[in-house]
């Protein structure tokens, strides 16, 4: 068997070794590309996102999850001790501000519709005393101390009416109901607990025969209010935004901006989250939701560039892609600075590149001398052991 391809295998070998000093320019005929399956794309400004040819600035997309802001959780507790009649509505039923949530039976209320009887009764009665003394002390009958003695019990008698009253509108009876109870001296035990503000049920806490204190937790109700995003992102991301940054959520047409970057990392997972205020409420993101986000980064000029992992390729640890040049292909030094599922963003391509995105390890073999297109040298050099300024490969892939 004839040595020689052996010997030109060692002479592709040798040149291999010197392609990362001085990159070569390999040439494949447009048969050759497509039995080796090669493809091109141009890198992206985001995933998913337009060209960097056609966008105004670089982003970083990032994961994390839909929150509620303390606004959009209404939580309705129970003004007074007693037990629970009747819940009047389901989770995620939609409600509005003032309608019945639930019925109480509490003896607590009727105690305090008593003591407002009594204590409006006393009030009436120190105003009849005070109007009497008045008349005694404009005729010089009584002195003036004592006058002023039942000012002070009257005033007294008001402010103790006006408590009661004010710990029933806090029960939540209105005026109306109040007005009532005067005019029958009839006291109820029941309790119709409402709504504070208008929003969805978003957890029922309680069940009928459960008995509660006041201020025990009754339910929670969402309110309809803009959510916002916990983004987590390395410290070499978090290093590149600044506050106001512009946010776009994948998959739905809403946009936000960036409120601050935590202080510290997570322990868990070592991450920076990033907080992020959506301009508006939408249905298509619910609080504890997985999304995406794509940041937008400072400035036109950054440079960072989005495109498929499957693109990169590593020579002696640098990494590297093949970009589309004059009549074949070349490889380029990148800085990787993520990766993102599928995608990773890079720095170090220009911004109307074209990206080997398939086929690269045909290309690499092709390259190195190892691959399966055969690659055949271009015209010697003029010095022994320069690089080719370019590569022709020859035949098909094996």
């Amino acid at each position: 068997m004839s040595v020689l391809p052996s010997l030109l295998h060692l002479l592709l070998l040798a040149t291999a070794t010197l392609a990362h000093a001085a990159p070569a320019l390999l040439v494949l005929t447009p048969a050759q590309q497509r039995q080796a399956g090669v493809q091109t794309a141009p890198p992206t400004a985001s995933q998913g996102g337009a060209t960097s040819a056609q966008a105004g600035g670089a982003s970083l997309l990032l994961q994390g999850s839909v929150v509620a802001p303390p606004q959009a959780m209404e939580l309705v507790s129970a003004p007074m001790a007693g037990v629970v009649q009747s819940v009047l509505v389901n989770n995620a039923d939609a409600v509005r501000a003032g309608q019945a949530m639930l019925r109480l039976h509490s003896p607590a209320l009727m105690s305090v519709q008593r003591e407002f009887l009594q204590l409006r009764l006393q009030a009436e009665q120190a105003d009849e005393r005070l109007a009497r003394d008045q008349r005694l002390a404009d005729d010089g009958i009584i002195a003036a101390a004592r006058l002023h003695e039942t000012r002070n019990a009257a005033q007294q008698a008001r402010l103790g009416a006006l408590e009661r009253r004010q710990a029933l509108r806090l029960a939540g009876l209105s005026d109306g109901q109040i007005q009532h109870l005067v005019t029958t001296a009839s006291v109820q035990p029941a309790l119709s607990v409402p709504a504070a503000a208008a929003g969805r049920v978003a957890e029922v806490l309680v069940q009928p025969g459960q008995q509660v204190e006041a201020g025990a937790p009754l339910m929670r109700i969402a309110r309809p209010v803009a959510l916002g995003l916990a983004l987590q992102a390395t410290p070499a991301q978090a290093a590149q935004l600044r506050p106001g940054a512009a946010v776009q959520v994948q998959g739905c047409g809403l946009a936000g901006t960036v409120r601050g970057v935590a202080p510290a990392m997570q322990g868990s997972n070592q991450a920076v989250i990033v907080q992020v205020a959506l301009a508006r409420a939408a249905d298509c993101v619910q609080a504890n939701q997985v999304v995406s986000a794509s940041v937008a980064l400072p400035g036109a000029d950054t440079g960072v560039q989005w495109l498929p992992v499957a693109a990169l390729w590593q020579l002696s640890g640098q990494d590297h892609v093949f970009i589309a040049a004059s009549g074949g292909f070349r490889p380029q030094p990148v800085t990787v600075l993520s990766r993102t599922g599928q995608q990773a963003s890079v720095r170090g391509l220009a911004g109307d590149v074209h990206v080997v995105v398939a086929g690269v390890a045909a290309l690499k073999g092709a390259w190195l001398g190892l691959g399966e297109i055969v690659p055949v040298a271009a015209p010697a050099a003029s010095a022994v052991g320069a690089a080719p300024a370019a590569r022709v490969a020859t035949g098909g892939v094996r």
